[in-house]
């Protein structure tokens, strides 16, 4: 918490809402993990019912998004993506496990950040089976209002737009039509 007091967040932006976020523990049980790219790192700010803790992954914003890119662009062309599912599993499905266990957690509630939001991280592979399958995860959006992604018709349009799509590229990936 010192860390995030220590900023002094501008009013209505994310770090000001992260802020506020981790404030609020989440319900025990439940783990929320926060991603933000760096151009050197990708940190996740993880939260529990007992506490906070921080993870630094050396993993430059530009490379990240190439490798989503790259993954993305294998799904949609039905190639074989197994070693790409480990790969992403290695680098962050089994850090996220990791940290639902010591939490406690049977709940990661994840709020993405820049081009991770267009991660399949359910079917992320390690050696007990999909990520999806070990724990359950619920991405959130983090621009605000902490609606499930496709939850409920109200409003579906506006959250399918915020979730799934940017007229930007971004990290790498082309910009949506």
């Amino acid at each position: 918490q010192q860390a995030l007091q220590a900023t002094a967040p501008k009013p209505g932006s994310a770090a000001q809402r992260l802020h506020a976020t981790a404030q609020q523990r989440p319900s025990p049980g439940v783990l929320e993990v926060w991603s933000i790219s760096g151009q050197e790192r990708l940190s996740l700010l993880m939260i529990h019912a007992c506490g906070q803790s921080q993870l630094e992954l050396a993993w430059p914003a530009r490379q990240l998004g190439q490798e989503l890119a790259e993954l993305l662009r294998k799904i949609e062309a039905r190639e074989p993506v197994d070693a790409e599912l480990r790969h992403w599993f290695r680098r962050l499905g089994e850090p996220l496990l990791r940290a639902a266990r010591r939490a406690k957690a049977g709940q990661v509630e994840v709020y993405l950040d820049g081009a991770l939001r267009y991660l399949p991280l359910g079917l992320l592979r390690g050696p007990e089976g999909y990520l999806g399958q070990s724990v359950r995860l619920v991405q959130r959006l983090p621009e605000g209002g902490g609606g499930e992604a496709g939850a409920g018709q109200a409003g579906l349009s506006a959250l399918r737009l915020r979730a799934f799509g940017s007229s930007q590229a971004v990290a790498g990936l082309p910009a949506l039509p």
